[in-house]
């Protein structure tokens, strides 16, 4: 009966190993959870980024060409990965598909045309005019359009 309990004990309880433990889990989760979408973000903004400088550079070449846009554009791809060009057949006024296919990496110009009020479709215009589609990533995997009209 005489035994005594020890007040000066070192090291931790159980309890608090597995709350650090949980502590720790709740943070990884965290970051596993953030890093994707903050990678997704980043590539999103390159592609609006890269998608406005060439919205630019038609409006210089635009300009240049007295008012009219061009109706195709030729690239080495040093900049784009890919480019294509979607031509406007479906008449003035008129919404055409978005783009197609659901490539992340290529821009599309579309002349004769501008950007619908949803910025997601373009619709047929004067031949002075153009946009710049391309698709960003959705959280799920999919791709939405997005048009950049040209000024």
């Amino acid at each position: 009966m005489g035994t005594k309990l020890k007040l000066n004990q070192k090291g931790f309880t159980i309890i608090e190993v597995t709350i650090v433990l949980a502590i720790a889990a709740v943070i990884m989760v965290i970051v596993f959870t953030a890093v994707p979408a903050l990678n997704r973000s980043s590539r999103n903004n390159q592609r609006r980024n890269d998608a406005n400088h060439f919205a630019s550079l038609v409006s210089e070449a635009t300009t240049n060409a007295g008012g009219t846009a061009p109706a195709s554009i030729t690239t080495t791809g040093e900049t784009f990965l890919q480019l294509s060009t979607i031509s406007n057949t479906n008449g003035a006024g008129k919404a055409a598909t978005a783009i197609p296919g659901n490539s992340t990496t290529t821009l599309y110009y579309v002349y004769s045309a501008t950007c619908a009020t949803n910025n997601t479709q373009y619709i047929g215009a004067a031949a002075s005019q153009a946009a710049v589609m391309f698709n960003v990533e959705g959280t799920n995997g999919s791709v939405s359009p997005q048009c950049i009209p040209v000024n």
